[in-house]
């Protein structure tokens, strides 16, 4: 059994998700999270780098790339809008296993440093279903493996 209709539907349908909620994200990051922000991510980032002591360690706790570069807000947007372009990709039909990391990462980021907006249930069940889609993708083209183990798809 191949699940080819499943793979199709189930990586396009998360590449609008994915789009939809980097598209809000790209509209809202600045006013919510920027640095005049009503909750400023600098802030944050800050408060987590002295809790856990190095940028290492609070991966492990909390894994976001903004432990390594300080959130400014061209780089807020910058990455925002680049999640709408790799999620957009991912709707057209490229599903490389990168690709999927990748916007898992980037999302999983905004998330570690989102505070009291990014506390909802939505956000969790994305990462949780992209997580899951990476292993999906395929390593060794563009396009996905024909065939899944049934694990996969259960």
């Amino acid at each position: 059994m191949s699940y080819e209709r499943t793979r199709f539907v189930l990586l396009r349908a998360l590449g609008f998700v994915y789009t939809a909620a980097f598209v809000s994200l790209a509209w809202q990051v600045l006013p919510l999270l920027g640095a005049h922000g009503i909750t400023p991510a600098a802030r944050e980032v800050a408060d987590m780098l002295e809790y856990a002591r190095s940028p290492w360690r609070a991966l492990v706790l909390q894994p976001s790339l903004f432990w390594f570069v300080p959130p400014s807000d061209a780089l807020l947007q910058g990455l925002a809008w680049l999640g709408v372009v790799l999620s957009l990709t991912l709707l057209l039909g490229v599903s490389h296993g990168a690709l999927l990391l990748t916007l898992w990462l980037l999302y999983r980021s905004f998330v570690a440093i989102g505070q009291i907006w990014y506390g909802y249930g939505w956000e969790l069940l994305l990462l949780e279903a992209g997580f899951l889609a990476i292993f999906a993708g395929s390593w060794r083209t563009l396009t996905p493996r024909t065939r899944w183990p049934p694990i996969q798809v259960w």
